[in-house]
């Protein structure tokens, strides 16, 4: 698997001002705020590609209407709750729903080839074993900047 990438540009979406100064820190070209119809209005048919990281249920339609033609929203954080969304909007654009998991060995090293290659580089919060309850509900809670990573030295 080859990963071309060729970003015009990378807009973060969200739902309050909070992470607005990490994404612009991190290179987003822009960030908007999300929270009203009038919003998704204002931003439809200009996004190729939504990589969605949340693990909450969305109002899917709002974001379809985000897609240009041939628009791909990406799962990466999964909810267990029912999604739902109308599927002739996604006719009328030829819209894609679809997931990505980890794919194994091959694809996290080709992945990882990408990102040392292109001076990707992660950000996470360690937390240790018994610090995992507290990390879920902070998950839940949408208090989490990035990921989490156990320290797997305080397992026992």
């Amino acid at each position: 698997m080859q990963f071309n990438l060729h970003l015009n540009s990378v807009t973060v979406l969200g739902h309050s001002e909070s992470k607005q100064h990490e994404a612009e820190q991190l290179g987003a070209a822009s960030y908007e705020i999300l929270r009203a119809t009038e919003d998704f209005d204002r931003l439809s048919n200009q996004f190729d590609f939504i990589l969605n990281t949340t693990a909450v249920k969305l109002n899917i339609d709002n974001y379809l209407k985000l897609l240009t033609v041939n628009g791909i929203f990406c799962y990466v954080g999964l909810s267990t709750d029912k999604q739902e969304f109308h599927i002739i909007g996604m006719f009328l654009k030829q819209e894609t729903i679809t997931v990505s998991n980890v794919g194994g060995i091959v694809m996290t090293q080709e992945m990882l080839d990408f990102a040392a290659a292109n001076n990707v580089k992660p950000k996470i919060e360690m937390v240790g074993i018994d610090e995992v309850p507290n990390a879920y509900k902070r998950i839940l809670g949408s208090d989490v900047h990035y990921r989490f990573v156990i320290d797997m030295s305080t397992l026992e």
